[in-house]
């Protein structure tokens, strides 16, 4: 499956040099300082699990499947990416079905609001024109781009 992922220069170098990269929850800003992060992140973590697609237990990696409609990377001109204050790269990954968990990025908003009660559907993306994906690693086999993406902040 095609997906896209932004990454940060520590995370391409231990990439190229490991020759593949599992996150680290505890190394993750938003897991580390946002106590909502966390326990979302360990949600989707468990979902993941349930459906045997994460075998070790890992923090995910997130990706995009789908974007603003259409199954293509992410637009950098969008206000969300286009002011970064670090550098990235932005991979382009080709992942077994088998390691992928699509859900709704909008819905998934539900979740890191702490509201877990319906949060099932997040996974119905038939009409979602946003999908996020996760899966448990990246592998230097699944790059098949590579685009360094230089910080630029907001003047």
């Amino acid at each position: 499956m095609r997906l896209w992922t932004f990454q940060s220069p520590d995370v391409y170098q231990i990439l190229t040099k490991d020759g593949q990269y599992t996150c680290d929850f505890f190394k993750s800003e938003l897991y580390r300082e946002f106590k909502q992060f966390a326990k979302a992140y360990r949600w989707m973590k468990e979902q993941m699990k349930d459906r045997d697609m994460n075998p070790d237990n890992v923090c995910p990696v997130w990706c995009w499947y789908k974007w603003n409609g259409r199954h293509q990377r992410p637009d950098l001109r969008y206000s969300d990416f286009k002011y970064r204050n670090t550098d990235e790269y932005l991979l382009t990954l080709e992942v077994p079905d088998e390691l992928v968990l699509l859900s709704d990025f909008d819905e998934w908003h539900m979740v890191l609001n702490d509201y877990y009660d319906d949060a099932e559907h997040i996974f119905n993306v038939d009409k979602s024109d946003y999908i996020q994906a996760c899966i448990p690693k990246i592998k230097t086999d699944w790059v098949v781009d590579v685009k360094f993406c230089p910080a630029r902040p907001e003047n």
